[in-house]
């Protein structure tokens, strides 16, 4: 009877994954990895969070970027009825690199503003890089005929009906990596940027840009942005919980 007992008490034990493990000459019962796990909880929104101003390329000259003009959404037709479309990024009138300037500056303020609203300690990248946390820097990319990934150029004349934007997480802790590497055996096609090679050791997320976003696409993508980093943090606490 008190053998039948010991086994239903063990097996209950084992049921909770409470059950002690004896290792060959220790004094006393070994603490199983799954419950040190359990009882040492990350939190992922612990991690500081620094936005890097993404890379874009800019056409050369003063005029007004073409792909924001081509992009410009229809007028509304009388009569009809609907919410008020969320207003552009990019200013027609303003030149190609000042519109690469703001879009860089809006995404950054925007991310931060994503991550802060789910609870990440986030800002803009400073000059130094901090020693700890998470840094997470993009690249606007334009894909051509030849399926090359080819750093955007914003206000040129490509074929590419959208941007792609691919934003790579940092471990501070980590040495600095390159996102991107831009190649010279290579070349895309006329009229895009030069081809880049991603970096495969860095994780990193890809996301389809318009080339004269809204505000509200904008912030959409980094919302996901903010969810995917938490997403990443969350099952690799291991590496940032240091």
């Amino acid at each position: 009877m008190a053998l039948a007992r010991a086994h239903l008490i063990a097996s209950m034990l084992l049921t909770a994954g409470l059950i002690p493990v004896l290792l060959p000459g220790s004094a006393g019962p070994a603490v199983p990895n799954e419950i040190i796990a359990v009882n040492t909880v990350f939190n992922p929104k612990s991690v500081p969070v620094y936005v890097a101003l993404f890379d874009i390329n800019a056409a050369p000259g003063k005029e007004p970027a073409a792909s924001a003009q081509a992009a410009a959404p229809p007028k509304p037709q009388p009569g009809a009825h609907g919410a008020k479309e969320s207003p552009h990024v990019l200013q027609d009138a303003d030149s190609s690199a000042k519109q690469a300037d703001r879009l860089k500056s809006f995404f950054g303020d925007a991310l931060v503003q994503a991550l802060k609203k789910i609870g990440f300690p986030a800002a803009l990248q400073g000059n130094s890089r901090p020693e700890k946390g998470v840094l997470l820097q993009g690249v606007f990319v334009e894909v051509d005929s030849q399926s090359h990934n080819c750093l955007a150029i914003l206000g040129g004349a490509t074929s590419a009906p959208k941007f792609l934007l691919y934003v790579g997480v940092y471990n501070l802790a980590r040495p600095d990596q390159s996102l991107y590497r831009v190649m010279t055996m290579e070349t895309c096609d006329a009229q895009f940027g030069p081809v880049i090679s991603l970096n495969d050791y860095i994780p990193m997320d890809k996301y389809e840009v318009s080339k004269s976003p809204t505000e509200e696409e904008v912030r959409k993508i980094c919302t996901q942005v903010a969810r995917n980093l938490r997403d990443l943090l969350s099952v690799n606490s291991t590496a940032f919980s240091d």
